[in-house]
């Protein structure tokens, strides 16, 4: 709870390492309720946290050519959608689609291959064309 509250003074890359170490612990501990909730909201906290220009494509470390990896999505299907939306907001305002475009399909793509939705259409009108386009590769799945 203590560090929950004081992530946002950390810096993006470390809370990016966080949010998919919390996935990570939430995979490896399916039976624990308490445990899980409390994982859900650490990443709940660090997905809406992010900055509009935080959230983007991994860069290389300095003195290394190699890009970390980051995964932001996970098994629950709110947390997933808290991480489109906060991608919209993204793309809205710091033009992520610009130079992150394949980043971007590949997260989107991961979060419908995990837990496939759809949104509203009064949902979707707000979304920047960039992500319409993406989430139209993955149709909803229907009951």
């Amino acid at each position: 709870e203590i560090f929950s509250y004081r992530v946002h003074h950390a810096q993006a890359h470390f809370r990016l390492n966080l949010l998919s170490s919390l996935h990570s612990m939430s995979a490896a501990a399916p039976n624990q309720a308490q445990l899980n909730q409390m994982l859900e909201s650490t990443a709940l906290r660090v997905i809406t946290g992010m900055g509009n220009f935080e959230m983007t494509s991994p860069k290389p470390q300095p003195g290394t050519n190699s890009k970390p990896s980051y995964t932001l999505y996970g098994e629950s299907e709110e947390l997933n959608r808290m991480v489109i939306l906060t991608l919209a907001r993204t793309i809205h305002i710091g033009g992520l689609e610009n130079n992150g475009s394949a980043w971007l399909k590949e997260v989107v793509g991961g979060i419908m291959a995990n837990t496939p939705h759809s949104w509203p259409s009064h949902t979707q009108t707000n979304f920047p064309q960039a992500l319409l386009d993406i989430l139209k590769e993955y149709p909803a799945v229907k009951d």
